[in-house]
């Protein structure tokens, strides 16, 4: 128990500060991509997936995207296409602190990829100790799996009536 207790100590120990830095990161990004997201079309078909109003602000009540109609009616020319450049660059300039979101995706693997080393670690450490014949004491742990959480939060974000 000794053991296990000093492997979580020197993760803790290691990366503590990394993860409160990613998870202030990340809640400003939130809102910052909750503000953009007031912007965009809400459709994910064609070009009207890349439309986003003005300077990536909320349209006045009159010059709502309508994700049925499109553009058949004609569109306000606040309503823009943008780049994933463009996008990622505003939400940069929303969270401000100089954040880079490229770095932040970057630290996040990084993160993910020691995390998942350390349960690896742990797993082998746990392994070695534990009979053959013994249910091994993390069966029933969920794996972290980040790329996962990201995927099914994008799909979660995309508007059901688009």
């Amino acid at each position: 128990m000794q053991r296990l207790e000093e492997l979580l100590t020197g993760f803790n120990t290691k990366y503590s500060s990394s993860i409160e830095a990613l998870i202030v990161n990340a809640e400003k990004m939130k809102v910052a991509c909750d503000r953009i997201k007031e912007s965009w079309s809400g459709s994910c078909i064609g070009y009207h997936s890349k439309l986003y109003y003005g300077e990536f602000e909320k349209p006045p009540r009159g010059e709502y995207f309508s994700v049925e109609w499109g553009g058949i009616n004609g569109l306000s020319e606040a309503w823009r296409e943008r780049t994933t450049e463009e996008v990622k660059t505003a939400i940069e300039q929303l969270v401000g602190n100089e954040f880079k979101v490229s770095l932040f995706e970057k630290d996040i693997e990084n993160l993910a990829q020691e995390t998942e080393d350390f349960e690896t670690n742990v797993e082998l450490f746990i392994s070695s100790i534990v009979g053959k014949d013994s249910t091994h004491p993390l069966s029933e742990l969920e794996k972290v799996e980040p790329k996962k959480k990201r995927k099914d939060y994008i799909l979660n974000s995309i508007p059901q009536n688009a």
